[in-house]
């Protein structure tokens, strides 16, 4: 079988991390493609990162890593071997890129594969309700609502209010029952909510399904990313979360000229009825016989402490969500968030307990506190850019709706290109330098806006700014998400993830409050000037991310290298 490759070496065990045999088409003598011995990279799923990918046999030329393909063997033709001294990271990074540049040709044919793409598809399913629940919104108001916005605007608030109240309930609830059998459930609910929102003969039954449909969303949220972070290479986490975003971006760039083209020439009901094929697709692609790692069916529910903590948050949130229409000193206002911090105050207090509900032990490493509290005002920043640079194109420079549509996806469009590859150099240098790059771009481009731009049009303060805020956003996002499950145990990755979702759903509420209370705050017709004070949010929020993502030096960095700084 000819000689084995310099830091190989045979173990006693009968199963050990690579496989020698001949390759397919090579000689009896044993010389391989570039006249080398080829050997097979067998990857069980303990070894090398794939923590839970099923076993594959990979053709490996030692002296030629481009060597790589498919190359399937008999099992009797397979011997075991360890990777040994330096040669060790060699064939480590060659059986994590082999998977990496197979792509979704075989992820189509690997059921584990499969469902981590089918885990990838939520990035793309629920950016396009988000972005396209906007977009039917002025259609919904006149036909069930009567023109009425308060009344209308509650099947957009109720979404981002029950949402954010059982995110951290589906969080415990897929580490308990499994991450995989949790989404194909959130996958059938957001399918079957989808069509009867779409047949709602009024306003307050498409409320009510809107509302069930937001519950779908809280499951689908954090076990989406926990399947990804489980089912990746360790050293390849960061660019598969980086897909996440990228199909997130995609959906933000094709949603608003679908929906616009839907609800001119149809109806707004067919906005929810498209989403139905799509989910089924994705159900059909999650339906594997593979248990996701991180189950624990000892992981308790604590009825109480799930019941406060999803009302406390979806007051903070409804509170949030409504602070204009109530006032930021009402009674309203100022009861919810009461509410609110007491409830969270008993469920903190109840946290003390043995595995408590709320994952404070979490935070006990830094880097998972900086990352929540940038996840937190990073995405204050992130949804007051749509609402406020929509507003200014229309209102100041005189765009047309679907013109500023356009413009804005020039946004989505740069974080499509730029999500992997910051997730590639994620993998290799770690999170700090990604985010602290992203955040530079991004104060720089809405710095430049706010100082420079007034009543006239400018094309190029606009496309800097937007181009800024596609990088920014496309680097900082993936960023955060896989920061936020490195290193976490299987069994706590739901949480972990769900707790930054949590904290993004609030952030994004008062993102969206607080523009909308600058530029009301003056009496008479709104002005550039009063419009730039809402734009200056993004470079005051982008320069505060910028100084806090310096306290995730350190924490973290690339394959090999891993810190964990308390």
């Amino acid at each position: 079988m000819g000689s084995l490759p310099s830091g190989l070496e045979e173990p006693e065990t009968s199963r050990a991390s690579l496989g020698r045999a001949q390759a397919s088409g090579a000689s009896s003598s044993g010389s391989g493609p570039e006249g080398s011995d080829a050997f097979l990279v067998y990857c069980p799923s303990s070894m090398f990162g794939f923590r839970s990918l099923a076993p594959r046999r990979l053709r490996l030329v030692p002296e030629n890593c481009s060597g790589i393909s498919s190359a399937p063997l008999a099992e009797q033709e397979t011997r075991y071997f360890r990777p040994q001294g330096p040669h060790r990271s060699r064939y480590e990074s060659t059986c994590s890129a082999s998977y990496q540049d197979a792509g979704y040709t075989l992820a189509l044919l690997d059921p584990r594969a499969r469902l981590a793409l089918a885990a990838t598809m939520a990035g793309f399913l629920l950016s396009w309700e988000a972005t396209a629940s906007v977009f039917m919104f002025p259609e919904i108001r006149e036909s069930l609502a009567g023109g009425d916005v308060v009344q209308a605007s509650w099947v957009l608030t109720i979404t981002g209010v029950i949402s954010s109240a059982l995110l951290l309930l589906s969080g415990r609830l897929g580490e308990r029952v499994g991450y995989g059998t949790l989404y194909q459930v959130g996958l059938l609910l957001f399918c079957a909510t989808s069509l009867l929102s779409g047949a709602a003969p009024n306003l307050l039954v498409l409320i009510v399904f809107r509302s069930l449909a937001a519950a779908s969303i809280a499951v689908i949220a954090p076990s989406s990313i926990a399947i990804i972070a489980a089912t990746a290479p360790a050293d390849a986490q960061a660019r598969a979360i980086a897909r996440y975003v990228l199909w997130a971006g995609i959906a933000s760039f094709t949603a608003p000229i679908t929906m616009t083209l839907l609800v001119s020439t149809l109806s707004w009901r067919y906005g929810y009825f498209v989403q139905a094929p799509f989910v089924l697709v994705v159900v059909l692609m999650s339906r594997t016989s593979v248990e996701v790692p991180g189950r624990n069916r000892s992981r308790q529910i604590p009825i109480v402490d799930a019941a406060m903590s999803a009302v406390a948050v979806g007051f903070i949130v409804l509170a949030l969500s409504n602070s204009n229409e109530w006032g930021w000193r009402s009674a309203s206002f100022l009861g919810s968030s009461g509410t609110a911090v007491i409830l969270l105050i008993a469920v903190l207090r109840r946290s003390s307990v043995q595995d408590p509900f709320i994952p404070l032990d979490l935070f006990r490493t830094r880097r998972y506190r900086f990352v929540t509290v940038i996840a937190l005002i990073m995405s204050i920043a992130f949804f007051a850019q749509w609402l406020v640079m929509l507003l200014y194109l229309t209102e100041i420079w005189a765009f047309s709706l679907v013109e500023a549509g356009l413009l804005l996806s020039t946004t989505a469009g740069v974080m499509v290109v730029v999500a992997v590859p910051a997730g590639r150099i994620v993998d290799r240098v770690g999170h700090f330098p990604v985010i602290v790059c992203g955040m530079l771009i991004y104060t720089i481009g809405f710095g430049q806006f706010w100082l420079l731009a007034g009543d006239g049009r400018s094309n190029v303060l606009l496309f800097i700014a937007l181009v800024g805020a596609g990088i920014g956003t496309g680097t900082v996002w993936p960023t955060i998400k896989s920061a936020a499950v490195f290193g976490v145990p299987a069994d706590r990755l739901g949480s972990a993830a769900a707790m930054v979702n949590a904290t993004q759903r609030i952030g994004g509420a008062f993102g969206i409050a607080l523009p909308a209370a600058l530029v009301a705050n003056e009496v008479g017709a709104t002005t550039s000037t009063q419009y730039l004070r809402a734009i200056s949010i993004m470079p005051i929020v982008g320069l505060v991310t910028f100084v806090l993502s310096f306290g995730l030096r350190g924490t973290s960095g690339p394959y090999g290298k891993r810190k964990m700084s308390t």
